[in-house]
């Protein structure tokens, strides 16, 4: 089995923490919110497709920017139920703040990836990562063995912090690091979780479009797209970003 069985509906969980990135988790949630709207009326469905709820380890979030969050779940009401999810979205901050999460031995957040990705879970389910949220998934000493992406600024981090960790636990297997918009790492061994990493901040959107085209139908993710008016990246093909000299 590789992917979640289609059905009516899906249970999204979507990790914040204090300093993180805007888009990297509403990006997300709008493709996946969007979805539950009727074409026709733009009004939102009886009954959701994806059923969203975010989840922290602090009743009141503030994100980067000052944007401030009060989380539907707590991380300690989670960590026990995390496998009830069919997607785990784990979004970036910055460098920063990624590796104080990195650094505390007993992070609640890492915990939450490494609970998700158990083995005895045999239920098809979905991470998506995004931006530096990729380090998380690192530190939870998932990605031996996977090709990954992140934000062009930190691959060369995560190319280090990934050879760190599978040489600490022995892992044969190294970790490839490549610049693309999004990339489906597959499903990882001895689980039945689908790993899909995407680049910076608004990769994000172009990583849920990716899974809303797993989950349900291309046709579906060219409405929602249409709908949002954002021309999404549908391939995890290389992003020749070309910016504005300053």
């Amino acid at each position: 089995m590789s992917d979640i069985t289609p059905k009516t509906n899906y249970k999204v969980a979507v990790l914040i923490y204090e300093g993180v990135n805007i888009l990297d988790f509403t990006g997300p949630m709008q493709v996946f919110s969007q979805a539950s709207y009727d074409y026709e009326t733009g009004e939102p469905c009886l009954k959701p497709v994806f059923e969203i709820k975010t989840i922290a380890q602090k009743p009141i979030i503030h994100t980067a920017n000052s944007l401030t969050i009060e989380p539907d779940i707590t991380l300690e009401d989670a960590r026990d139920k995390s496998t009830e999810f069919d997607i785990l979205i784990i979004p970036g901050a910055s460098m920063s703040k990624i590796q104080s999460l990195i650094d505390n031995k007993t992070s609640p957040e890492v915990d939450l990836i490494r609970r998700y990705t158990i083995p005895e879970c045999k239920r098809p389910r979905m991470l998506l990562s995004m931006c530096t949220g990729a380090f998380l998934l690192c530190a939870a000493g998932i990605l031996s063995g996977l090709t990954v992406t992140t934000h062009y600024q930190a691959l060369d981090a995560l190319r280090d912090l990934c050879c760190g960790v599978n040489d600490s636990k022995q892992k044969k297997a190294s970790t490839t690091v490549i610049h693309r918009r999004f990339v489906d790492a597959g499903v990882l061994q001895g689980t039945n979780v689908r790993i899909v990493t995407a680049g910076g901040i608004s990769a994000s959107i172009d990583g849920a479009f990716y899974i809303l085209c797993k989950l349900l139908n291309p046709q579906v993710a060219s409405r929602v797209s249409r709908t949002m008016e954002y021309g999404w990246a549908e391939q995890d093909v290389d992003w020749p970003l070309r910016f504005i000299a300053s």
